[in-house]
């Protein structure tokens, strides 16, 4: 008889929670007719690891100053955003199937009417410009230090991504030389950088 280790749980729990996440996205934009189940599907396991692993948070209560926040840069994922407050317990899962009909607030981007959206974004690195704002901003002013997370999708090396990619890595090196407690995750490459 093997024995599990809990780390061996908490990696299939997060696994387990992962594949949720990208069966209610997939759902979620099935029902819509429309929306990016794939970009949804590529951040299945970063975002359960950011969710029931890493950020602090109420999901009954997300504004609370003392709870972590998430910045989707990646917007064309917000169904797995939806998804994973979801499966917090931020509301129903039954309320994903009203991903963007005319009466749901469950709109294609995150929008700030959302309890659990800090930031509405759109434009590709945006969400990375606001969130290092909103990092030296706390630094500067001394608010609690509540980690930032940036997800974005990935730059590749193109000639219609090159403008994007300059501005994200601008902002990257920017942000080294006085942000903390940002952490930003390029969906494509899964590649980190801590600041």
């Amino acid at each position: 008889m093997t024995v599990e280790t809990s780390e061996q749980l908490t990696l299939k729990i997060l696994q387990e929670k992962a594949t949720q996440l990208r069966i209610d996205s997939v759902r979620a934009t099935t029902e819509a007719g429309s929306g990016h189940p794939t970009s949804c599907a590529s951040a299945a396991e970063i975002m359960s690891v950011l969710f029931y692993s890493v950020m602090r948070y109420d999901s009954h209560d997300p504004r609370r100053p003392d709870s972590d926040l998430f910045v989707l840069s990646k917007v064309h994922a917000a169904p797995i955003l939806y998804a994973a407050w979801s499966e917090a317990g931020a509301f129903p899962r039954e309320k994903l199937l009203t991903l963007r009909k005319i009466h749901s607030d469950l709109e294609g981007h995150p929008i700030t009417l959302l309890p659990f959206v800090d930031v509405a974004t759109g434009s590709l690195g945006q969400g990375l410009s606001v969130g290092v704002g909103i990092a030296l901003n706390a630094k500067r002013f001394g608010d609690p230090p509540a980690l930032l997370i940036s997800l974005d999708r990935g730059f590749p090396i193109a000639a219609e991504s090159a403008a994007p990619a300059r501005r994200a890595y601008q902002i990257l090196h920017f942000a080294f030389t006085g942000a903390h407690r940002l952490c930003h995750v390029d969906a494509v490459s899964q590649n980190a950088a801590w600041m």
